[in-house]
C-alpha cells in the first residue's frame, strides 16, 4: 500500500477507474480488481491501492515501494531462502521468481481472498504450493520458538531465512505487529547470519516514526538503515542479524548499476539515497 504520483499516473487509479474485473465484499472491505490502460490493480473501497501489474512487463513492480524493497540484493545479490510476510498482489513472488529464479519463496498471507485473487488475477497460481494462508506476526512467532509448520524449508526454524520482506497492512493501514518489539526479535531469529529485513512503512506523523524505527534499531541492535522515496510518504527499512561492512561507494554503485541494467529497477537511486540518508 502507499500514495504517490508516477509517470503512470497511479494516483489516477481507484474504485472508480477502468474496468471492474472483480468485486467480493470481506472482512477488510471491499476487495475489487480493476484493469485499465495496460495496468491491472488491486483496491479497497477505502481507495488506497493494494496493488499494480503491467500486464506487458508482469515481473517487474509498478509501485516504487515495492521497487525500492529489492533494495536488499545490493547487500545481499544471491538470497536461498526468502520468507515474504503479505501477499498483496503478487508484486514481490512476480519479480523473484523472474530474477532469483534459485531462490525458494515463502509468502504468508491472512486474507485467503487476497490469495484467491491473486491467483486468478495476478499471475501467481504456479506458486500456490509456497504460499500459507496465515497471520504473519504468528507463523514469524512460531518459527521463532521452534514451532516449524511441515511445509517450511527445513525443521529448523531459527537462521532460516535470508531475506525476510515486511509489508503488512491490513484496512485503516499498518498491521498492529508493525509496533511490537517482540514482532522484530522474532524477525532476528528468524534470519540466517547474514540475513536481512526489509520494511515498508506508511507513517505521516514524525514522533511515531521515531517510535517504530527505535523498536527495529533496538532488536538489531543498531544494525539499521532506512531511506525515503520520492513523492509518497513510504520509508524503506533494511535490518541486518549481524553486523555487515558497507562497502565502499563505488562498489556499492557498481554493483547498483548492474542490477539496475538486468531489473531496470533504480537501484543507482536506491544505493545514491543510503549513502546520503545514512553515514558510516
Amino acid at each position: 500500500m502507499q500514495y504517490e504520483q508516477s509517470a503512470h499516473s497511479l494516483w489516477r487509479l481507484g474504485p472508480c477507474s477502468g474496468t471492474k474485473l472483480y468485486s467480493k465484499m470481506t472482512e477488510l472491505g471491499q476487495l475489487e480488481v480493476r484493469e485499465d490502460a495496460g495496468l491491472r490493480w488491486m483496491h479497497y473501497n477505502n481507495g488506497s491501492v493494494e496493488s499494480v501489474m503491467s500486464l506487458e512487463d508482469p515481473s517487474n513492480p509498478i509501485l516504487a515501494y515495492a521497487q525500492a524493497m529489492m533494495s536488499f540484493l545490493l547487500f545481499q545479490q544471491q538470497p536461498k531462502n526468502i520468507l515474504n510476510l503479505g501477499l498483496g498482489g503478487g508484486s514481490v513472488i512476480r519479480f523473484c521468481s523472474q530474477f532469483l529464479p534459485q531462490s525458494n519463496i515463502t509468502t504468508i498471507e491472512i486474507n485467503p481472498d487476497v490469495a484467491e485473487v491473486c491467483s486468478q488475477y495476478f499471475g501467481t497460481n504456479t506458486h500456490s504450493s509456497n504460499l500459507i494462508i496465515d497471520d504473519g506476526q504468528r507463523y514469524l512467532n512460531n518459527l521463532a520458538r521452534g514451532n516449524s509448520p511441515r511445509d517450511t524449508i527445513n525443521s529448523n526454524c531459527k537462521s532460516q531465512y535470508d531475506t525476510i520482506l515486511v509489508d503488512l497492512f491490513q484496512a485503516e493501514g499498518m498491521a498492529d505487529c508493525i509496533n511490537n518489539n517482540t514482532f522484530y526479535d522474532d524477525c532476528v531469529q528468524c534470519l540466517s547470519p547474514n540475513g536481512v529485513m526489509v520494511l515498508n512503512l506508511i507513517v505521516n506523523d514524525i514522533d511515531r516514526m521515531t517510535d517504530l524505527l527505535s523498536k527495529v534499531w533496538k532488536s538489531f541492535s543498531g544494525r539499521v538503515i532506512c531511506f525515503s522515496l520520492d513523492n509518497c510518504s513510504n520509508i524503506i527499512v533494511l535490518a541486518f542479524r549481524e553486523q555487515f561492512q558497507l562497502d565502499p561507494q563505488h562498489l556499492l554503485k557498481s554493483r547498483a548499476i548492474d542490477l539496475q541494467n538486468n531489473t531496470r529497477l533504480s537501484f543507482t537511486h536506491y544505493a545514491d539515497s543510503i549513502l546520503k540518508s545514512n553515514h558510516w
